[in-house]
């Protein structure tokens, strides 16, 4: 199901995303798998840290964050996030290689809302995406 305008919510609202990654191939890819998608409204943060700044300048809708980066892994992104209480309620997605069930458990009981094995599905990522930001109403600036 590729999409040819940008998506928005069920209210005709973009979905902002913030995808947090070390600005690599992959993170570019994904970028691109979302703009193919229909996903016009991403801000791209090359490390954890920056993701904050974004997050105070911007009203994003959801954060997709890869599970191994360089700075921080996305667990302790999004411990860090959760920290702040304007950010608690963000919809968080990790993007991962297929991982034991024990460490999918602790994910999501840190908050994580879906994962999605690599390489990345696409469309199914933009299916999930579509209804998180029904359910949230998911703003853009």
């Amino acid at each position: 199901m590729q999409t040819q305008g940008t998506e928005k919510t069920e209210t005709g609202q973009e979905i902002r995303i913030l995808l947090v990654d070390d600005g690599s191939m992959y993170s570019l890819s994904v970028l691109d798998g979302l703009k193919k998608q229909g996903f016009k409204s991403i801000e791209m943060a090359i490390n954890g840290r920056c993701s904050l700044d974004y997050l105070k300048n911007g009203n994003f809708g959801l954060i997709i964050s890869n599970w191994k980066r360089r700075e921080m892994s996305g667990i302790e992104l999004l411990q860090m996030i959760r920290k702040h209480h304007a950010y608690e309620n963000i919809p968080f997605f990790m993007l991962a290689h297929p991982a034991d069930k024990k460490t999918l458990e602790f994910a999501l009981n840190q908050g994580v809302h879906r994962f999605f094995p690599q390489p990345v599905d696409f469309e199914s990522l933009a299916q999930a995406i579509l209804q998180i930001g029904y359910k949230n109403g998911a703003l853009s600036s």
